[in-house]
């Protein structure tokens, strides 16, 4: 049976292509981020690296991790959070930067975690056509979904708002930038 999406046909089996090429771009994403990170603290990195020389980036990275799994899972809530949050990466780098560096390669991850949204919206909409037991994920996994990815992505910027803590990573981020430090 094919979904017809906006003008886009795609079919169970496209659904289900486009929904495990988006956990494998994720997935890829999330050791990139991993390695980048991992080398920026074991070098102590200034300048452009300086930018992931921060133990906090592991936020990041964990949310990276259960955003490919949910995708995994066929999780729309999981593909639309990777997706803002990629949007919003892209945003407060570019901004921290003055540049978005490997923009080439972040459209491609673009293109596959909205590939992810289109075939995991459709996905669920061909078996609730298809299977009269069909059931939607609860709301509560909704709720979870989007609050936890929220809280867990907002602790490390809440973290440092504190005053104390916020001139501790202020004085430990001299002469670098961190993400301790609000663009």
């Amino acid at each position: 049976m094919k979904s017809i999406n906006r003008g886009v046909v795609m079919d169970r089996a496209e659904a289900l292509k486009a929904t495990r090429n988006g956990a494998i771009a994720a997935t890829i994403s999330g050791i990139i981020t991993l390695v980048v990170v991992l080398f920026a603290l074991s070098s102590n990195a200034n300048g452009d690296l300086g930018l992931w020389n921060d133990p906090l980036n592991f936020f990041d990275i964990a949310l990276v991790f259960l955003c490919a799994f949910g995708i995994y899972r066929k999780s729309r809530a999981a593909a639309i959070v990777l997706f803002l949050y990629f949007i919003f990466a892209k945003v407060i780098i570019g901004l921290s930067l003055g540049r978005v560096p490997g923009l080439l390669i972040s459209l491609i991850f673009f293109y596959y975690f909205a590939k992810a949204i289109q075939g995991t919206v459709v996905f669920h909409r061909i078996e609730k056509k298809e299977n009269p037991e069909y059931r939607g994920a609860p709301s509560w996994y909704y709720f979870c979904g989007y609050s936890g990815g929220a809280v867990l992505y907002a602790t490390p910027w809440l973290w440092c708002t504190n005053d104390d803590r916020a001139s501790a990573c202020n004085r430990s981020a001299v002469g670098r930038k961190s993400a301790c430090q609000p663009c």
